[in-house]
């Protein structure tokens, strides 16, 4: 079965109408996929090039969103989308679609990681920050102790790695 011919056959658009997912005028609709979504943040791209959710960062193709709607490995969801279709397709999904499949969910898997080690990295470094800071804002001249020292010395350097860390969160990918 060929996963193209799926994927050329099967519409997001049709997918998220069969299987209850309602989408607006926009493309958008709450995420299926996490909760806690009160606003539309799932976003289906037109022509059929994909899916993506701004608040939980998935994203990917039909097949791809019926793995991750219905907890699905790939040859099984190609099979799901060929049967409530009615593709008549028979074949198996070649290997090497599989393999491209998974190395790109591999990908999105430790760029979410990533992101999720920066998120905590810039949590930690806005806490010292805002220490830093305010005892920065406490001192009123003279001898600083040795803790306000610490931060006015190193406050600077405190706002330059958040800045990079901010920097490197916008560039990723997920």
């Amino acid at each position: 079965m060929d996963a193209s011919i799926i994927k050329q056959s099967v519409t997001l658009s049709q997918a998220c109408q069969t299987y209850g997912i309602p989408i607006n005028r926009q493309g958008f609709s709450r995420c299926p996929f996490h909760s806690g979504d009160n606003t539309p943040s799932f976003k289906i791209y037109p022509n059929n090039r994909g899916f993506y959710c701004f608040g939980c960062g998935m994203g990917g193709d039909v097949i791809t969103f019926l793995m991750k709607l219905f907890g699905l490995n790939f040859i099984d969801a190609v099979k799901k989308l060929n049967a409530d279709f009615n593709l008549g397709l028979d074949e198996k999904p070649s290997y090497a679609e599989y393999r491209k499949v998974q190395k790109l969910q591999y990908e999105r898997e430790q760029a979410k990681k990533q992101k999720a080690e920066l998120l905590a990295e810039l949590k930690r470094l806005s806490a010292i920050h805002r220490k830093a800071h305010q005892l920065i804002i406490n001192y009123h001249g003279g001898e600083p102790d040795e803790a306000t020292a610490v931060a006015i010395h190193n406050i600077e350097f405190i706002r330059y790695k958040i800045e990079v860390r901010e920097t490197e969160l916008a560039n990723l990918n997920c």
